[in-house]
């Protein structure tokens, strides 16, 4: 299984390119103040050596946009405020998921770990019995409809013995409201072991 995740896509919200394109801006800029700065600094003490001022605008640069956009990547667009105005769903964390299954009616219940960052994403969901993981995701936005999570998972049984389960594949389909920290939808397995059920999924404090 995928130990970093994947790559997502979301739909209708901000372009990545463009979020990369700012961010390389703002260190260009920062880079040349401060490149600025560092040679009146050291005019100061003439013994010693000058850099010349393009090796060490570009340094300062790389230096920059790695720090900058390492952050932003990990932590800045979380923020709710730029989240919502990027229309980057947050949807990190734990939840906890109760289902119930086409076989047999069976109700279930999971635990859901996501991890996320600005481009890649993790999703795995482990019961008392199996675990899955996404193999590729979207984020759908709809100004009226909301949000909604989709996804390829792959499903490993953890034990090869259980006759009842089977390594298969499936897709999720889920309209996530934030605002109650739920997310409701369904699940599909097509290869392996096809069954489909619902699902709801609460979001951990």
């Amino acid at each position: 299984m995928l130990s970093k995740g994947h790559e997502y896509t979301v739909q209708n919200g901000s372009n990545r390119s463009n979020i990369g394109k700012t961010i390389y801006a703002l260190a260009a800029f920062l880079a040349g103040v401060l490149s600025l700065i560092l040679i009146r600094y050291f005019s100061w003490f003439p013994n010693i050596p000058n850099i010349p001022n393009f090796i060490s605008t570009a340094f300062l640069t790389a230096l920059l946009f790695f720090i900058l956009y390492y952050s932003f990547n990990h932590w800045i667009w979380k923020s709710k405020y730029i989240s919502k105005y990027l229309k980057f769903p947050n949807i990190s964390g734990d939840w906890a998921c109760n289902g119930e299954s086409s076989f047999e009616n069976l109700s279930w219940q999971a635990q859901v770990k996501i991890t996320q960052t600005w481009d890649r994403i993790r999703i795995v969901l482990i019961t008392g019995k199996s675990s899955s993981e996404s193999v590729s995701a979207a984020i759908i936005y709809d100004d009226i409809k909301g949000y909604r999570l989709v996804y390829n998972y792959r499903n490993q049984p953890d034990s090869l013995d259980d006759e009842s389960l089977k390594t298969h594949i499936g897709f999720v389909e889920l309209k996530l409201d934030l605002d109650k920290n739920q997310a409701s939808g369904n699940y599909y397995n097509v290869s392996g072991r096809k069954t489909f059920g619902n699902f709801i999924w609460t979001r951990q404090k």
